[in-house]
């Protein structure tokens, strides 16, 4: 048994350093924002910049928590988005991003990770409250208790 441990172990090392053996989980990283806020801050956009200079030949994830109220849900679809367009305006092509809503990751925050090249997703999906987007972020709960 310990010699199979060891022969695992060995083939994690080596294969660490090689792109393509790396699964997107390795290079996940995780851009939070402000509260009630949808803009990406300085430090948000440095990580985006050194995935993107990092991904090679791969793709570029974007995950986000659905948010259990309606308002939450859609702060994390705008902070995907805004990802996503500061991630276009950087000449990233949208066929290389993956845009995946719903996922599991922790509040006021999206995760962005490099995926395979063959990896493949949406490049993106509609706002789960369309409504809302017409007005600044800090109004949508009054806006939806209005709507309800």
């Amino acid at each position: 048994m310990g010699y199979i441990k060891a022969l695992i172990l060995l083939s994690m090392i080596f294969s660490f350093g090689h792109p393509e053996a790396q699964s997107h989980n390795d290079e996940k990283q995780l851009v939070r924002f402000r509260e009630q806020s949808v803009k990406l801050t300085r430090s948000g956009k440095l990580r985006v910049d050194s995935l993107i200079n990092t991904m090679q030949d791969g793709k570029l994830l974007i995950e986000g928590a659905a948010g259990h109220d309606y308002v939450d849900a859609q702060y994390s679809w705008s902070r995907m988005d805004a990802v996503r367009a500061y991630i276009i305006d950087k000449g990233v092509d949208t066929a290389r991003i993956i845009f995946r809503y719903g996922s599991e990751v922790p509040s006021r925050s999206v995760s962005l990770s490099v995926t395979l090249k063959e990896d493949s997703g949406r490049s993106i999906t509609p706002p789960p409250h369309p409504v809302l987007t017409d007005y600044p972020p800090r109004k949508w709960h009054k806006v939806w208790k209005k709507l309800r």
